[in-house]
Order: C-alpha cells, then sequence, then structure tokens
C-alpha cells in the first residue's frame, strides 16, 4: 500500500492503482452529499497503513482539508466549520421537470445538441436537477479499469433512440462516486438499466454535444 495520507483523493486513487490495487477502494467520509469531485478531497487516514500489503480493499478517510492539530470543539469564531454551515443553507433547490418547465422541454428535444439544452446548462451550471433516466453506455475512463464515463438518457432504456440531452459522469467510480441511494450490488451496474437521478450541472460541450453532471444520489428503479 502506498502512503497517500495527505494527498488529493484523485492523486491518491491513481497511486494505488499504480501500486496494482485495481478494484474499488472504499472512500468515507465527503460530507452532506459525499465525493462530487476527487480533486476537492484530502486524504487524512488510510487502512492499510503505507508499504502494508493490501488484504481488502483499501479504505480512504477524506475531508476538505486534514487539521491535525487544532481543537476538535467548535467555538463562534471557528472558521473551519463555517463553510460546511453555509453550504447546507445556500444550496440551491432542486430542478424537476415538474417545477421547471424548461427543464421539462429539453427531456423530451429530438436533438441533444440543440441550442435549447446548450442555453440550459449555462443559465443553470451549478444546479441541481432531478429527473428518471437510463444508462445507454459505459467507457473506461482514460485507460483506468476502475473509473469510467457513463453516458445517460432521460427515460426509460430504449435501444433505437431516446430523447433528450446526452447527459454524461465523466471519471467516477460505480461505488462511492455514484452515490447510491438504495441497497445495491453496484458491480451489476450496466447498460439498459434504468435509474433516478439528482446530479448537479457541469458544462455543456459544444463540440460533442455532452451534457456533464456530477452525482449526488443514484439509485435503481
Amino acid at each position: 500500500m502506498p502512503d497517500v495520507t495527505g494527498q488529493q483523493l484523485d492523486a491518491a486513487l491513481s497511486a494505488i492503482e499504480s501500486a496494482g490495487f485495481t478494484d474499488d477502494v472504499d472512500v468515507e467520509g465527503g460530507g452532506v452529499f459525499g465525493v462530487v469531485d476527487t480533486s476537492n478531497w484530502q486524504v487524512c487516514e488510510q487502512f492499510p497503513a503505507a508499504r502494508e500489503p493490501f488484504t481488502g480493499s483499501p479504505r480512504l478517510t477524506v475531508d476538505r482539508s486534514c487539521d491535525d492539530g487544532t481543537d476538535a470543539s467548535p467555538t463562534p469564531d471557528d472558521e473551519t466549520s463555517e463553510p460546511a454551515v453555509e453550504a447546507a443553507t445556500s444550496a440551491p433547490s432542486v430542478v424537476t421537470a415538474a417545477a421547471d418547465p424548461a427543464f421539462a422541454a429539453i427531456l423530451v428535444e429530438g436533438d441533444y445538441c440543440s441550442d435549447a439544452i446548450a442555453q440550459f446548462a449555462d443559465e443553470r451550471a451549478g444546479q441541481t436537477i432531478e429527473f428518471d433516466g437510463s444508462l445507454v453506455a459505459i467507457n473506461n475512463h482514460d485507460g483506468y479499469t476502475t473509473r469510467y464515463d457513463i453516458l445517460i438518457a432521460a427515460g426509460d432504456y430504449n435501444e433505437t433512440s431516446q430523447p433528450g440531452p446526452a447527459f454524461q459522469f465523466s471519471d467516477v467510480n460505480t461505488t462511492s462516486d455514484m452515490h447510491w441511494a438504495n441497497d445495491n450490488i453496484t458491480s451489476t451496474v450496466g447498460v439498459g438499466d434504468n435509474l433516478h437521478l439528482v446530479a448537479t450541472i457541469d458544462t455543456f460541450e459544444a463540440d460533442s454535444c455532452l451534457l456533464r453532471i456530477r452525482p449526488v444520489a443514484t439509485s435503481f428503479r
């Protein structure tokens, strides 16, 4: 097991894979919504310890930053606890098709490269959306064996065609990054699965017409 304590989570996962462990790594921590962007989290504890052999799935405990020397008891002037409070109180409301006509319209749009989808993504960037969708493609991300690019369409799975944006989760594993909200065997997730998704809008890529989103909560339906 390499020494990854103190590293950012994305670098730690790469180091563990380079050391020969290619299965999913257990990640604990991540706040209210869990780990969405691995580059934003730091490894505070690891098991097994550095240079010990792998005896199962490695376990990493993460936080925004690892503070070893301060009193854990919060005070009114404790700056380290304030961002979490702000995040909880300022989180945007969830956008649904029932409540947002623009979102409802793009979910049935026949052209996934349409200007309406690009405009919606630009105007709602950073907001959280909730919808029923299906997994239509899954590919390894940059040659990794446990990191994937997952293509998601709106509505139930259809082998021939599906309307709406070409949603994509980029560089995720199929366990902790997906933030499963129900009991499931995550190793069986694959093309054809119908899902209920809560995700944050990232960007719309004009060249590929991909609407990149980041998972907040995922469940089978």
